[in-house]
């Protein structure tokens, strides 16, 4: 998996799955794109480990894009869904895992 810059659409009543190993996701914004006037509420919702978190609501034209600052370790079973009628599009960046820089180091200075 790339180091770098990481983006998802998710589309209304459609679920993500992601299966990140190596690699933490930071989840950095969250927006509703370039649509009509829409005045409905969307809520982006995070699944991880069979637990469910609401992670934000946004509303044009209120609430269009938020900023996150969310880290997404590896293997966690993690999927993100709307429940609304607008697709919402996720930006962040894939890094990697601490513990994997700190191997590299050890093997580099053998």
């Amino acid at each position: 998996m790339e180091t770098g810059f990481w983006s998802q659409e998710i589309k209304p009543n459609e679920t993500i799955s992601l299966d990140i190993t190596t690699h933490m996701l930071r989840l950095t914004t969250a927006n509703l794109g370039l649509f009509p006037s829409e005045t409905e509420q969307i809520g982006l919702f995070c699944e991880i480990e069979n637990e469910t978190f609401l992670l934000c609501k946004l509303q044009k034209p209120n609430i269009e894009q938020i900023r996150l600052d969310l880290v997404f370790y590896p293997n966690n079973k993690l999927s993100f869904f709307t429940k609304g009628n607008l697709p919402i599009f996720l930006l962040g960046y894939l890094e990697p895992f601490r513990q994997e820089i700190k191997e590299i180091k050890t093997k580099l200075n053998k």
